[in-house]
């Protein structure tokens, strides 16, 4: 809708038309509220399962940012965390569901590296600070303080946000045992391989 504000009218339109239909909303929270403010105000009588993506979800409502009522109503919430499940329904939210986030894995990888002289971290998601990288570069140096730079690695994966490249570029290059390793991609096998 930030792109296209178009789709909202179309999303409108379809729930106006069809109001038996179900609506699964998997969206970032601020684009999700948005689509539900804008049904409940035009009066869509389509039950929606909202699907929370991310973690902040549960912090937004209790900040105040986001009005619990206007979730009230929903058919459920699915979320990621037994904190976010809990959270929630103490501020009276009810049909809150856990459903871990989770993949089904039909390649049973062996390790090849039984014996090595480092630990080896990773992470794998859309590069950015709001997923951590700032806080994981931080807890290096910290460790790293401490003597403990040549016992393990920390590769990073996944796409650079684009406001981020120019600061994370530098963080890496300052940091002597973090890498860059580019995007893996677990639809094919050798994802798989290389994050074992």
């Amino acid at each position: 809708w930030q792109y296209r504000p178009w789709i909202i009218v179309h999303i409108l339109w379809i729930a106006l038309v069809h109001p038996s239909d179900k609506i699964l909303l998997s969206a970032s929270s601020k684009s999700s509220n948005r689509i539900i403010r804008i049904l409940k105000a035009f009066h869509a009588k389509n039950d929606i399962v909202y699907s929370v993506v991310g973690g902040s979800f549960h912090k937004f409502l209790s900040m105040g940012k986001y009005s619990v009522a206007d979730y009230k109503r929903l058919r459920s919430i699915l979320v990621q965390t037994f904190e976010m499940k809990e959270t929630l329904e103490h501020m009276g939210l009810e049909r809150v569901y856990y459903v871990p986030n989770s993949r089904v894995i039909n390649y049973l990888v062996s390790s090849r590296h039984k014996h090595r002289d480092k630990i080896k971290f990773v992470f794998a998601a859309q590069i950015r600070p709001e997923k951590g990288c700032d806080v994981i570069i931080d807890a290096i140096k910290i460790i790293n303080a401490c003597g403990f730079k040549d016992y393990y690695d920390v590769s990073f994966y996944g796409t650079i946000h684009q406001a981020y490249m120019k600061k994370f570029n530098k963080l890496i290059s300052e940091t002597p045992n973090a890498s860059y390793r580019g995007v893996l991609d677990f639809t094919i096998d050798e994802g798989y391989d290389v994050l074992s």
